[in-house]
This record gives C-alpha cells, structure tokens and sequence, in this order.
C-alpha cells in the first residue's frame, strides 16, 4: 500500500503488467514504478494537447484520407503497435502487450508526432 499512496495505483498496476514476463520473478524497483507514473502523466498532457488543439474523433475517417506525411506515418506505427498488442494479450504475454503501448505512445506519438504537429496547430 506503500507504493500505492506513494506512486499511484495505475503506475504500480502498469509496472507489475510490464515486468509479469512467463516464468520471471517480478523485482519492484521504485525507480521502475516511478518511471511508469511519468508514463501515466505522458498520456495526461497528450490528451490535453488533443482537448486544447479541439481534435475530435471523425467515424467517417478513413486511412487512406490522411494528407500529411506525418500523419500517414503514425497512422502505420499505430497499426503495427496495435497488432504488437493485440498479440501478446491473444497470447497471454501482458507484458509485451504493454511494451508495445509503451513504446508506441512515448517513443513515437508524444516524442515525434506530437513534437511534429505543434507547428501545424500554431
């Protein structure tokens, strides 16, 4: 409960699903837990960005709409972190599946295609 009250409880759940490998004690480091909270905050301030840019969900959207470059380049990423997912939770490996979300969401979406799309909204 410690770590609950010190890191949250979605950054302990995310760090034990990232480290829960088949066969493989789980050693929780709270440098880990924390580096997962910063995760938790990542997605926070992607949102806000959306919500202050007024970015909306568009059902008629269709992949091959995307005119940007950049934007046709994530839409691919998102794909293939979406397989990458949906393997390893078809699969039982929970813990590739949050791999891949991880990955996805802070190496490609917040630091390239948001960093690439802040002139486009300015």
């Amino acid at each position: 409960l410690d770590l609950i009250d010190e890191y949250g409880a979605d950054a302990l759940r995310f760090t034990l699903t990232v480290m829960a490998a088949q066969g493989r004690d789980v050693k929780l480091d709270p440098a880990r837990i924390a580096g997962y909270r910063n995760f938790g905050t990542k997605l926070w301030n992607a949102t806000r960005f959306a919500e202050m840019n007024e970015v909306a969900r568009n059902d008629d959207f269709w992949l091959n709409d995307a005119k940007l470059p950049v934007n046709r380049w994530i839409l691919t990423e998102l794909t293939r972190a979406a397989r990458a997912v949906t393997e390893g939770i078809t699969s039982y490996r929970f813990n590739e599946a949050a791999g891949a979300a991880y990955r996805f969401v802070w190496n490609l979406f917040c630091d390239w295609y948001l960093e690439l799309l802040k002139p486009v909204f300015m």
